[in-house]
């Protein structure tokens, strides 16, 4: 972000491209466009995690590096396959959100970062690792995009929106920390 201000210097640099634009604002058959990548990446994702050799390396470094280690998986590997599948749905999401705005700016999506730790945890992701699932982070994601599409919706101020997002954060967070000593 802060090599999108340097190179713009903080202005938006306007998309005129009408293909570019599609892919953020168009549909195939009656389905919104991003809501159809979304979808694939979803199931990419959930067949790596779930079928593959390196999904079951995710999962086992998720839960214990050390165990990992002492298994024979490179952990070091794992990470930086983690980090360039992340960057890369990070870069994916950068395109979606310029073509659906016309727009590309440094300054678009600040505090999308909470809503998406937000989306993760009431997924039930934990935030001590080695739990969480696919399906829970979707239904995580839908909640938080409801809520505040709602709240966008009834006109509700920005600043308490933010406010309602931290306390669904602090929420999820304590009942994170719940499970958590429950579990021990």
């Amino acid at each position: 972000r802060g090599l999108g201000f340097i190179y713009t210097q903080g202005h938006p640099i306007y998309i005129s491209s009408q293909k570019f634009r599609a892919i953020g604002r168009g549909f195939i058959g009656p389905i919104p466009s991003p809501i159809v990548i979304m979808m694939g990446i979803w199931l990419f994702c959930y067949f790596i995690l779930n079928q593959t050799r390196i999904g079951k390396y995710v999962s086992v470094v998720g839960e214990s590096q050390e165990v990992a280690r002492l298994s024979g998986i490179n952990v070091d590997k794992v990470l930086i396959f983690v980090f360039v599948l992340e960057g890369t749905l990070t870069a994916i999401s950068g395109i979606i959100m310029a073509s659906r705005l016309g727009t590309g700016s440094p300054q678009v999506a600040l505090g999308l970062e909470l809503d998406v730790i937000a989306a993760v945890i009431l997924g039930g992701t934990s935030l001590f690792g080695g739990e969480g699932r696919m399906f829970g982070t979707l239904l995580g994601a839908m909640v938080i995009g409801t809520l505040v599409n709602g709240m966008t919706l009834l006109n509700i101020s920005p600043y308490v929106q933010m406010v309602v997002r931290g306390l669904v954060i602090l929420g999820a967070v304590w009942i994170n920390m719940a499970k958590y000593r429950i579990k021990r």
